[in-house]
C-alpha cells in the first residue's frame, strides 16, 4: 500500500466523484482510478460502488476509512516534523537532570541555547540517577545530567562537570550537630535512610557494619529528595552532597575518617548521534568545569 493510494481514496471519499478527486489530487482521472483499483486488489475487496451519478464506499471502504485516514495523518505529520528539524524550525531535546543536582548551574547553558536555536523544542524531567540512565539507554531522553557511578561504561560516555563531598544529614536539633565534623563512631548506632543504588551509600554502609556487625540501614529511598523528606519526619540519618539542596530543618556535617565525594557530570549514549544543539549544550555545560 502506498501513501498516494490512501491520498486518493481520502480525496474520492470526500468529493464522492472520480474526476472531482482527481483535480483535488493533481492528478489525470485514469491515474487515480488505476490507484484505487491497486488498493482494492491489496485490501481484498472493493472499497467502492462505481454507479453513475452515485458513487459511493461500499461497507469495506466505510471500515477501512478511519484508519486510512488515520495511517495518512500520522505519516504526513511525521514528514512534517522530520522536514522542520532538518531546516531547523523545530529542535527537540530532552533532557534528564538527577534530583542531587545543583539545579542553578543549568540557567546560563539553557539560556544561551535557547537564544541560539529559536526552534528549540525542550522536555527537563527529573528522577533518580538509574531512571534517568536507563531513559537514555531508552532512546528517551538525549542527555542526562547525573552521578557518574550509575553510568554503564560500555553503552554511556561521561563528561565530568563538578565533584562535590558527601556529609551526614540530620535535623537542626539532632545532639550531634554540637560537633562541627563527625566520625563514623558518632552515627554507628543511628537509624540510617539508604538511598537504592548508590554506591557512596553502599561505600559507608560497609564501614558501619564492619564497626557493628548489627547495624543495617532500617529506611530506603529512591530519590535524594525522599530521603530528605524521611530525615526531616526523624526517621534517621542519611547522606546529602554539598551543592545538593538542603530543606530547611535539616543540616549537614561532614565525617572526617571517611572520605565520601561523587562527581556529577553529562551522559549520552555511544554511537547515539545528537543534534547541534544537543552537542552546543554539551559543551557549555563542559565548559563550566565547576570546582
Amino acid at each position: 500500500m502506498e501513501l498516494r493510494q490512501v491520498r486518493y481514496f481520502l480525496a474520492l471519499s470526500e468529493t464522492r466523484n472520480f474526476t472531482r478527486a482527481a483535480e483535488m489530487c493533481d492528478v489525470t482521472q485514469p491515474t487515480l482510478t488505476l490507484s484505487i483499483k491497486k488498493l482494492e486488489d491489496e485490501m481484498g475487496g472493493p472499497l467502492v460502488h462505481r454507479e453513475r451519478g452515485n458513487t459511493h464506499l461500499t461497507q469495506l471502504g466505510e471500515m477501512l476509512l478511519p484508519f486510512l485516514a488515520q495511517v495518512y495523518e500520522s505519516s504526513t505529520a511525521a514528514s512534517r516534523l522530520a522536514s522542520e528539524i532538518a531546516h531547523g524550525e523545530r529542535v527537540p531535546l530532552n533532557f534528564g537532570v538527577s534530583d542531587v543536582v545543583r539545579k542553578a548551574l543549568l540557567i546560563a547553558p539553557l539560556r544561551e541555547t535557547g537564544n541560539a536555536a529559536e526552534g528549540l523544542e525542550l522536555h527537563v524531567e527529573g528522577g533518580s540517577d538509574g531512571d534517568l540512565v536507563q531513559r537514555l539507554v531508552d532512546g528517551v531522553l538525549h542527555l542526562a545530567l547525573v552521578d557518574e557511578t550509575a553510568i554503564s561504561a560500555d553503552r554511556l560516555r561521561f563528561h565530568p562537570i563538578y565533584r562535590e563531598a558527601l556529609s551526614v544529614l540530620m535535623l537542626a536539633d539532632d545532639p550531634l550537630t554540637e560537633s562541627n565534623r563527625l566520625r563514623s563512631a558518632d552515627i554507628v548506632g543511628r537509624p540510617w535512610i539508604t538511598l537504592d543504588g548508590s554506591p557512596v551509600h553502599e561505600a559507608l554502609q560497609t564501614r558501619l557494619q564492619s564497626m557493628s556487625a548489627e547495624w543495617t540501614p532500617r529506611h530506603r529511598a529512591n530519590r535524594s529528595a525522599d530521603a530528605q523528606i524521611l530525615c526531616l519526619a526523624g526517621m534517621g540519618l542519611t547522606l546529602i552532597g554539598q551543592q545538593e539542596p538542603v530543606l530547611p530543618g535539616l543540616v549537614a556535617r561532614p565525617l572526617d575518617d571517611v572520605s565520601l565525594s561523587r562527581t556529577i557530570g553529562i551522559a549520552e549514549a555511544r554511537g547515539r548521534p545528537l543534534s547541534s544543539t544537543a552537542l552546543s549544550f554539551t559543551r557549555l555545560l563542559r565548559a563550566l568545569s565547576v570546582a
